[in-house]
């Protein structure tokens, strides 16, 4: 559209490009680490946050044309597993339909891995959501052993040497497999 603004002895001349969404089509305005928020490139596996609007009863999302496993959606929020098939340094186009309209094609950049440990009030920094070997929650109170067996939640750790099916979490039989491979490192304090 045009604006014309004029004034007694001027006049001023601007033009603007508008977007019209559809009434109730899906939009993403930022895409990250479920975990650690980071973003905005992603990785094979990764569980992604989505924010906009319109993304509750989404149907399906997509990443180049691959399903992306839906785990949940709100009005303004949603997350999906993005598919184990990306290929990093190629870009990903990302598509959501909800009640039959698709939203416009959102790029994202894939990345080998994108590690994040989820958190324990789920902002993304802070202590990290994690068990102790005795099931009890790790906090500074109930610190882990010296020497036990500690889990953690995490995501973005990239593709594994067994391949698994899209929208499928990673086991921890699959993650020890990582780990003895050398492919997936810890540490703690250095």
């Amino acid at each position: 559209f045009l604006l014309d603004l004029n004034a007694p002895s001027r006049s001023v001349r601007r033009r603007y490009t508008l977007a019209v969404i559809p009434p109730g089509q899906p939009q993403v305005a930022a895409v990250v680490n479920a975990a650690s928020y980071a973003g905005p490139a992603i990785a094979p596996g990764q569980i992604l946050t989505l924010f906009g609007a319109q993304l509750d009863r989404l149907i399906s999302a997509k990443l180049n044309n691959r399903a992306a496993h839906i785990l949940y959606s709100t009005p303004t929020q949603t997350a999906i597993i993005a598919p184990y098939a990306l290929t990093p340094g190629t870009p990903a186009k990302l598509t959501l339909t909800r009640d039959q309209q698709e939203t416009l094609p959102y790029t994202l950049r894939v990345i080998p891995a994108l590690p994040g440990i989820f958190t324990q009030d789920g902002s993304g920094r802070g202590p990290a959501a994690a068990l102790n070997q005795d099931a009890s929650f790790n906090t500074t109170e109930q610190p882990a052993a010296p020497g036990s067996i500690v889990v953690l939640y995490g995501t973005g750790l990239g593709p594994l040497l067994q391949p698994l099916p899209d929208g499928q979490p990673a086991s921890a039989a699959t993650l020890a497999l990582a780990f003895q491979s050398g492919q997936l490192t810890a540490t703690v304090e250095g």
